[in-house]
């Protein structure tokens, strides 16, 4: 028996569909949820009787909407796109001609 015929082959599919997994809500996030309607709960004492009711489902709307995986960037959750998005450096670059640069240069090996 050769060693080819003593081992065997699983077919394995070209693609693979990891979307879907990563579209669900995972057991944490349903923890998460829970637990952000008891904050709403206590939170909602600060607001007037009239309103409490609405200001913990929408806190809960929130946390459901903020641990959501986002479409759009594979691998993240919604809270992840907004913390980078807050944490970008809003710094435009500008070019520098090759003169400033050889001045610069200049300056800084002069100190």
């Amino acid at each position: 028996m050769s060693e080819a015929q003593g081992r065997k082959s699983l077919r394995v599919p070209t693609e693979i569909d990891v979307d879907n997994k990563w579209e669900t809500l995972t057991v944490k996030d349903g923890f998460t949820i829970i637990i952000s309607i008891a904050v709403g709960f206590v939170l909602s004492f600060l607001f007037p009787s009239m309103i409490r009711i609405a200001v913990v489902v929408l806190f809960a709307v929130g946390t459901w909407l903020a641990v959501y995986p986002n479409k759009d960037v594979h691998g993240k959750k919604n809270y992840h796109v907004m913390l980078t998005i807050l944490r970008k450096r809003r710094v435009v670059w500008q070019k520098e001609d090759r003169d400033e640069i050889a001045e610069r240069m200049t300056t800084e090996h002069e100190i």
